[in-house]
């Protein structure tokens, strides 16, 4: 992936307050920067403007939780010059970068919440569900509480 090492200081350096990133996280992002770029290779002119739209759709949509630096093309291109001196990288390449990130940040979201509602539905079907308003009230009004149940284990 070209211009790999300066994408990874301006985006995932950590040095931004709202958004830290995991390494995991990083490193999932190039493994679908990856499969991105295979799958956009020969498209027309026409997708181009479709992922800008979109990715100025996600960055209202995600605006408070990301960094305010990713809402501003010439505060990440002073970024990008200042620590790539030697190669230009133009505001268009970095709103692409930025916009398949924000597509990336969209989709784990997604993932995230599908793993969410899959673990509530999860937790709704235990025997001990039925119970919980009860158990969250002795827990309120007693300090030691004891729950006794099976564990479902045959």
């Amino acid at each position: 992936m070209e211009n790999k090492n300066i994408w990874n200081r301006v985006f995932f350096s950590n040095t931004y307050e709202k958004f830290k990133w995991p390494r995991a996280e990083v490193d999932q992002f190039w493994l679908f920067m990856q499969k991105y770029s295979s799958n956009s290779q020969n498209k027309s002119a026409d997708t181009y403007e479709r992922r800008k739209h979109l990715g100025e759709k996600l960055l209202k949509k995600y605006s408070t939780s990301l960094p305010d630096e990713w809402s501003d093309i010439d505060t990440l291109k002073s970024k990008v010059k200042e620590l790539n001196s030697q190669h230009f990288i133009d505001s268009s390449a970095i709103r692409e970068f930025r916009d398949i990130l924000l597509m990336f940040v969209d989709f784990n979201q997604g993932r995230k919440l599908k793993k969410s509602e899959k673990l509530k539905s999860f937790q709704e079907n235990l025997p001990i569900y039925q119970h919980r308003d009860q158990i969250l009230e002795a827990i309120q009004s007693y300090s030691v509480i004891l729950i006794a149940g099976d564990t479902g284990k045959f």
